[in-house]
C-alpha cells in the first residue's frame, strides 16, 4: 500500500472558510475522545471504537461539535485508532529489551510478549486491572516480576497522551464524499456541517479515489489536500539477456549496442540550464541593487 497524495486548486474565500470550518470542529470532537480513551482504565475495556460508539449512541448522543452522525463516528474511530498507534509503537520499543533479557525465562518473555501484543492489554496494564491468559500458564511470581518491570519502562517512556495540537485534517469514509468530473476537471464533495449540503472542491490531476480518505490543509497556499492509500501494482520480472546502459547528456543513455535513447534530452537541458542561470543572474543584480540602496539608508 502506498499514500497518494492530491492537491485542490487554490480554493475561493467562501469554499476556504466552509473547509475549515469543518476541519476545526472535527478537531474539536476528536479531542473529546480522545481524552476519553486516554484514560487507561477506560480504553482497556475498548477492544474496538466500537465500543464507545455504541455506548453513546445507547444515550442518545447529539455530537456538541455540530458534526453530522457519520463525521462524529469518524473523529470517534480516528482517536481510537490514533491511541492503538500510540500504545503499538510503544510496544515496538519494549520488545527489543524483552528479547535482552537473560534473567527471564521464556515463559516470562511469552507472557510479556502476550501483554504487548494488544494496546488494550497494555492499557489494562497499567490500569491495574492485568488480564492472565488462558492458552499458557504463567505463575503468580512471574506475572508479578514481568508486570512491575513492563509498568515501571512505560512510565518512563511513554510520554504525554495524544490530543489534537492543531486543527489541521478530517477523515472522509466513502459515503462521506464524492467524486465526479467536469469539462475536464476532477471534483470531489465532501460533507459539511450541514445535512445534505457538500463542499465541491475542484482537484488538479486525474486519479481514482476510492475508500476512506483524508482532507489536509495547506493553510500557505489556500488549498485542500486528499490523501488515499491504494495498492502498489507487482511489476512482472524482465527475462531475457541482460543489457548494459550508459548513461549519457546529449542523450538519455546508450545500450551496449550502440542504439541511442532520448535523443532530445540534451537540448532539453541545455535550454533549462541556460534559463536557470538567467534567472540566477538576474537575482544576484537585484541583490546588489538592494544592498546598495541599504548602505544609502534607501
Amino acid at each position: 500500500m502506498r499514500t497518494i497524495r492530491r492537491i485542490s486548486h487554490r480554493l475561493n474565500r467562501g469554499k476556504w472558510d466552509a473547509v475549515v470550518k469543518v476541519v476545526r470542529h472535527y478537531a474539536a470532537e476528536k479531542e473529546r475522545h480522545l481524552l476519553a480513551f486516554g484514560q487507561d482504565a477506560y480504553f482497556a475495556v475498548c477492544p474496538s471504537d466500537r465500543v464507545r460508539r455504541d455506548a453513546l449512541l445507547g444515550e442518545g448522543y447529539r455530537c456538541p461539535n455540530g458534526l453530522q452522525a457519520r463525521a462524529w463516528k469518524m473523529a470517534l474511530k480516528d482517536a481510537y485508532e490514533t491511541l492503538s498507534r500510540e500504545w503499538s509503537a510503544l510496544a515496538s520499543e519494549l520488545r527489543p529489551r524483552i528479547a535482552q533479557r537473560s534473567d527471564w525465562s521464556q515463559v516470562q518473555k511469552r507472557y510479556a510478549y502476550w501483554l504487548l501484543k494488544s494496546p488494550p492489554r497494555l492499557a489494562q496494564l497499567m490500569a491495574a486491572k492485568v488480564p492472565t491468559p488462558t492458552h499458557f500458564e504463567v505463575s503468580c511470581t512471574d506475572r508479578k516480576k514481568v508486570q512491575n518491570y513492563l509498568r515501571r519502562i512505560i512510565r518512563r517512556n511513554r510520554g504525554r497522551s495524544p490530543r489534537v495540537k492543531v486543527a489541521r485534517s478530517a477523515a472522509f469514509d466513502a459515503n462521506m464524499y464524492e467524486v465526479f468530473e467536469r469539462d475536464g476537471v476532477q471534483y470531489i464533495k465532501v460533507m459539511s456541517l450541514v445535512p445534505r449540503e457538500r463542499i465541491v472542491i475542484p482537484l488538479t490531476g486525474n486519479t481514482p479515489i476510492r475508500g476512506n480518505i483524508r482532507l489536509v490543509l495547506d493553510w500557505e497556499h489556500r488549498r485542500a489536500g486528499i490523501h488515499y492509500t491504494t495498492g502498489v501494482k507487482t511489476t512482472t520480472a524482465l527475462t531475457g539477456e541482460p543489457c548494459g546502459l550508459d548513461a549519457g547528456v546529449s542523450e538519455v543513455f546508450t545500450d551496449d549496442e550502440g542504439n541511442r535513447y532520448g535523443e532530445g534530452f540534451g537540448k532539453v537541458l541545455a535550454e533549462a540550464s541556460e534559463r536557470l542561470t538567467g534567472i540566477g543572474r538576474k537575482r544576484n543584480r537585484l541583490h546588489q541593487i538592494a544592498k546598495k540602496a541599504e548602505a544609502r539608508g534607501d
